[in-house]
């Protein structure tokens, strides 16, 4: 049973990795809209913001 919950719990750090790393080497902490739709959204705002004011 420990030994279960270990390599579930590796395995489930191992699945995040790429996420990170994709995060690190873009620089932004939202690459996809499913990341945080919260934050997709209110960049969608300002970037309509900015173009109706340039």
């Amino acid at each position: 049973m420990i030994f279960n919950q270990q390599v579930h719990g590796i395995t489930d750090s191992q699945t995040s990795w790429p996420k990170v790393g994709e995060q690190l080497s873009s620089g932004g902490r939202v690459n996809n809209p499913s990341d945080d739709p919260i934050a997709a959204s209110r960049s969608v705002v300002v970037a309509q913001s900015q173009a109706q004011s340039s």
